[in-house]
């Protein structure tokens, strides 16, 4: 077909996952569900085809995360954080 190859190759790839989803019984939120976009965040990364790149929204948080006072928190800022 007259597509970029890594296009073809991406939709080629979905279409198998979803072909096995549908056969194992999962279903997807149609809501949520992003299909052949140039970038996305996922688990607090910036992916994108040249590569990913923390998400700037996460950095800002981390950034101005308050200084842990206690285990718990400790533990809730290197879960956030990654």
């Amino acid at each position: 077909p007259k597509i970029r190859r890594f296009v073809w190759e991406h939709f080629v790839k979905i279409n198998k996952i979803l072909h096995r989803a549908s056969q194992v019984g999962i279903c997807f939120s149609l809501k949520k569900l992003q299909l052949f976009r140039e970038r996305v965040t996922l688990l607090g990364q910036d992916i994108a085809f040249k590569g990913h790149v923390p998400d700037k929204l996460k950095i800002e948080r981390i950034k101005t995360w308050k200084m842990p006072t206690s285990l718990t928190e400790v533990r809730s800022f290197l879960g956030f954080a990654g």
